[in-house]
């Protein structure tokens, strides 16, 4: 499985609200910690909104916050907000094997449990998230 860098990006800039602890970060600030672009920060926020991932103030105290403790949110939501769906939904191309498509429904779940089982404050705990291993 593959990650995009908006993926990526997205969730390096949730763990850096993760570790800047219960208060919201600008998104310049935002930017500074998580090494990417304010502007392209921005872009991503309105996904990370509607999925309630985290809540924005505009204004002079405006920033970006977590819309939860990092403990209650799951990697499996922010790629579900950033990515979609991790597997296609419909039967494998060109399978149509019950074999096949039992094969992917195994490995969809085996990644949606673990992902759901990995929070923010995990991730916040790491190093980096370069050397995250399963």
């Amino acid at each position: 499985m593959r990650l995009s860098a908006r993926t990526v990006t997205g969730l390096r800039a949730l763990v850096a609200l993760a570790r800047s602890g219960n208060g919201g970060l600008t998104l310049s600030a935002l930017a500074e910690r998580s090494g990417a672009p304010a502007a392209y920060l921005a872009k991503l926020v309105a996904p990370l909104k509607a999925a309630g991932l985290v809540g924005s103030t505009r204004g002079f105290r405006g920033g970006v916050s977590l819309a939860a403790p990092p403990s209650r949110i799951a990697a499996g939501r922010v790629l579900d907000a950033l990515e979609g769906p991790l597997l296609e939904r419909e039967p494998a191309a060109g399978s149509g094997d019950p074999a096949v498509e039992a094969l992917r429904a195994g490995l969809e779940g085996a990644m949606r449990a673990w992902l759901e089982g990995v929070t923010l404050e995990d991730l916040a705990a790491r190093p980096g998230l370069d050397d995250w291993t399963i």
